[in-house]
């Protein structure tokens, strides 16, 4: 078994390079809690595990993330239970500086993304869904955003150096998959370093240039392009193609928060935790 350095180590290094890490070394790290977990994992699931993950059903047999509500998920951060406990240990043990992130239940309440997972097998005739390809990290309009220049320097440079947000994954039945895209995290952080530079001074310029003042629709396509003509510099000629990957009962996967994957038909628990780096005050 590698020291704990050694694991620390290749956990970022994979993150940096590729986007992921898989780390199956956890359930003889914590023996004890890794079986306390499992013991309790179809009870803990039925108690908790009671919200569809895809809610609507397709409007057409070619919609996202179309789903009939066999993936049902539940939050247990709040909860004193040995799930919880074993993937907390995990996750200060590879990742320190970790925590879980705050979110929103369905009723809009705040609470810690540490959740449970219970997919259902389909019926004999049909197939099992897949998921939409998508990252994690929030990506919202940018006319929704205001003052994103002055986004915090130093949180922005621990993101580059993939303390970023991160997804992981802790499977409790069997072996979990998921389709990766490996290094595609780092066009994403670029078109994130472009938009924190550029944008607002883009926009305005662009706006200021143009009269009579065009459709906003104008303006969210320049800046695409623009976006597109700098990955192509950047990235030449580079093919971001998809691989699946899976990591073993008692382990974990992490993958980037920037990192576009999409999610397998894997029926069982698993555990999933929306972890963001803490930054240090100065």
């Amino acid at each position: 078994m590698a020291t704990d350095d050694q694991l620390q180590t290749r956990f970022v290094i994979a993150l940096l390079e590729q986007g992921f890490a898989i780390v199956n070394e956890l359930k003889e790290k914590f023996p004890s809690e890794f079986s306390k977990a499992i013991e309790h994992a179809p009870a803990t699931a039925a108690l908790h595990c009671k919200h569809p993950v895809f809610i609507y059903p397709a409007k057409s047999g070619i919609a996202l993330d179309a789903g009939r509500k066999r993936k049902l998920l539940g939050y247990i951060g709040g909860f004193e239970n040995t799930l919880a406990v074993f993937m907390r240990l995990c996750m200060e043990h590879v990742a320190p500086g970790y925590r879980i992130a705050m979110g929103q239940d369905v009723k809009g309440n705040a609470i810690e993304q540490c959740e449970l997972i219970r997919e259902i097998p389909p019926p004999e005739n049909e197939q099992g869904e897949v998921q939409c390809v998508h990252v994690d990290a929030a990506v919202r309009d940018p006319q929704q955003v205001t003052d994103c220049m002055a986004i915090l320097r130093t949180n922005f440079q621990y993101m580059l150096d993939a303390k970023g947000p991160l997804s992981l994954f802790f499977p409790f039945e069997r072996e979990y998959r998921l389709v990766v895209f490996p290094t595609a995290h780092k066009p994403a952080i670029e078109c994130l370093k472009n938009f924190a530079r550029h944008y607002e001074a883009a926009r305005a310029a662009f706006f200021e240039a143009h009269k009579p003042r065009p459709p906003v629709s104008e303006w969210k396509a320049a800046w695409c392009g623009c976006n597109v003509r700098l990955l192509r510099k950047l990235f030449p000629g580079q093919n971001f193609d998809p691989v699946c990957v899976s990591v073993d009962v008692g382990g974990m996967l992490a993958v980037s928060g920037f990192l576009p994957h999409c999610g397998l038909p894997v029926d069982g628990i698993r555990g999933f935790i929306a972890a963001t780096y803490e930054v240090p005050l100065s």
